[in-house]
């Protein structure tokens, strides 16, 4: 491209606004993803201020004792399989 021409000069001008104008795009995004993730208690994608899920450790137990696999487990009490490995980390630990 050359600048010294002015068509160069108007071919790089358009470059410019079109990078303004697309960073200003990320900036209005980023702001409203920010907004949207205070008002709906998240940051990042994890829950914030939500009280943490709770295992029904009487029902896991049965669930054991029948040989139902840890992430059946998990969907049958309303958790990821992440979340219940968690907690049956943490009641090992407590043991």
């Amino acid at each position: 491209m050359d600048t010294t021409t002015p068509t160069g000069r108007l071919l790089f001008g358009i470059f410019v606004l079109f990078n303004d104008f697309e960073h200003d795009l990320i900036i209005e995004r980023t702001s409203a993803g920010i907004k949207y993730a205070k008002q709906h208690g998240t940051k990042s994608g994890k829950p914030m201020h939500r009280p943490p899920k709770k295992v029904d450790w009487k029902k896991f137990d049965e669930l054991i004792e029948k040989k139902v696999s840890i992430p059946s487990i998990a969907k049958i009490l309303g958790m990821t399989k992440k979340t219940l490995y968690s907690k049956i980390k943490d009641r090992e630990n407590k043991k």
